[in-house]
């Protein structure tokens, strides 16, 4: 028979479905509460189902070594018996717990902060000095509903601050998080529909289409590696590439990490708008390695010319 020192572990550890891995982080809003409550009973189910099949496995050897001589298969305690069915009944009322909240989460918020299985991932946090997995860094940082306006902070830069957006502009400040590094950017100058693309595979990342403006267009950010780089010419380097476009302007910044640093740039590029001109732009941070091939991110933009702006005829 199951002990009651198991049984109580079980309630305590489904008791525990209810506490926050946030600690004393606050979510900004009811979505981000429905994020963290999935992440957390995911989390905890994990914590129960993925010890079970040594449990398993360990008890069934222990009752046949038990059962060893005559007829050892059929001599096994039927308390083993009943002990070893009642842990798989745990295990598969866990595994599909776990299933239920994968498809919850999927429904809601993939596109957003990727797979939930990614909490294995581990991500330094520069902030605050910790380790956190990769899906509790991404809702401590990443809003689920973008504000624009005066609550969008723009990334620190090294570099001269771009001139002041011209009235009508939209200024987005978003990040990507990443298994390879961390990208945040700000696209000023634009109005941008919600943007396509995913997590999914090595190489991660959005496609923006919108319409310009404002009489400039900046594409401002920072990017940042996990690992530092082997340098340029290595089997394995971290590079960071931002491009911006529009008409006949062009402009364009390439970064590769030497050897032994940690990649932590800041990028800050700003071209003019013309009359009827229309744009584009593209920011990528990758890990380049022969062995493996790429991993990263990468965020595009197709921008039309500003509405009554003119243009040739």
């Amino acid at each position: 028979m199951i002990s009651r020192t198991i049984f109580a572990a079980i309630l305590l550890t489904m008791l525990g479905l209810s506490l926050s891995a946030q600690g004393t982080f606050t979510p900004r809003d009811a979505d981000e509460e429905h994020a963290w409550r999935l992440y957390n009973q995911y989390k905890k189910s994990r914590e129960v189902a993925d010890p079970l099949a040594g449990k398993i496995k360990a008890k069934f050897n222990d009752a046949l070594m038990a059962a060893y001589g005559a007829l050892a298969g059929k001599a096994v305690d039927p308390g083993d018996v009943a002990e070893v069915r009642a842990l798989r009944e745990q295990q598969e009322a866990e595994q599909k717990r776990q299933a239920d909240l994968l498809a919850a989460w999927n429904r809601k918020f993939y596109w957003r902060y990727g797979d939930l299985r990614w909490f294995k991932d581990k991500i330094r946090d520069g902030k605050t000095g910790r380790d956190m997995d990769r899906i509790e860094f991404a809702l401590t940082y990443i809003p689920f509903n973008y504000v624009a306006g005066p609550k969008a902070k723009a990334p620190v830069s090294v570099a001269a601050q771009p001139p002041s957006p011209p009235a009508g502009s939209t200024s987005l400040t978003l990040e990507l998080p990443g298994y390879w590094g961390h990208l945040s950017y700000t696209i000023t100058g634009a109005k941008l529909a919600p943007p396509t693309g995913s997590d999914r595979g090595n190489v991660g990342g959005r496609q923006y289409t919108g319409e310009l403006t404002g009489n400039s267009l900046t594409i401002s950010g920072t990017a940042v590696s996990d690992n530092p780089s082997s340098g340029p010419g290595s089997l394995d380097y971290y590079e960071v590439v931002v491009s911006v476009n529009v008409g006949k302007e062009k402009k364009y910044y390439g970064y590769i990490a030497p050897k032994g640093e940690k990649l932590n740039k800041s990028f800050s590029l700003t071209v003019p708008v013309e009359p009827g001109a229309s744009g584009s732009f593209s920011i990528s941070l990758m890990e380049q390695n022969a062995n493996y091939g790429p991993r990263g991110w990468v965020v595009t933009g197709q921008l039309a010319p500003r509405k009554g702006a003119g243009g040739p005829k």
